[in-house]
């Protein structure tokens, strides 16, 4: 099942929200109303990891993103 969050991502069950860098981890910047956010992601399944590079490429408040 997918869920949405605040910053636009759908986020599928093969998603995992880090609270650090982890070798392999995709890298997000957000540019929220009043701050910037890094945020984490990794997963096992290649499939669901490309599925949020693509979306973080497309999303308008990403300012950087990057495979760490």
């Amino acid at each position: 099942m997918k869920s949405i969050d605040l910053d636009g991502f759908n986020l599928s069950n093969d998603i995992t929200e880090l609270t650090s860098p982890s070798r392999g981890c995709l890298e997000v910047v957000i540019q929220r109303e009043n701050n910037k956010v890094t945020r984490f992601f990794d997963s096992n399944d290649q499939k669901a990891f490309a599925d949020l590079y693509n979306q973080a490429s497309a999303n308008p408040k990403v300012i950087m993103f990057s495979v760490v």
